[in-house]
C-alpha cells in the first residue's frame, strides 16, 4: 500500500489531486514501523510493475513547490 501510494504520487507529479494518500502515508509511517530494506523494494517491484522511473532525487509531490501551490493547499 505504501509503494503503491508513493509511485502514484512520484507519477502524477502536479496533477495529483490526492491529497488523503499523504494523510494516508502519514499515518501508515506513524503507527506502524516501516523496514526500510523491505520498503525499498516493494517501491523499486511497483515503480517496475507500473513503468514508472524511479526519481533521483525529491520528487516533485515531496517539494515546497507543489505543497506552496495555492490549489494544492485548497485540495
Amino acid at each position: 500500500v505504501v509503494a503503491e501510494k508513493f509511485e502514484a504520487m512520484v507519477k502524477l507529479g502536479m496533477a495529483n489531486s490526492r491529497m488523503k494518500d499523504f494523510y494516508d502515508l502519514w499515518v501508515l509511517a506513524q503507527r506502524f514501523e516501516l523496514e526500510s530494506v523491505t520498503l525499498a523494494g516493494a517501491i523499486r517491484a511497483t515503480f517496475q510493475t507500473r513503468r514508472t522511473s524511479l526519481p533521483r532525487s525529491s520528487p516533485l509531490a515531496l517539494q515546497a513547490d507543489f505543497y506552496e501551490f495555492p490549489t494544492k493547499q485548497k485540495q
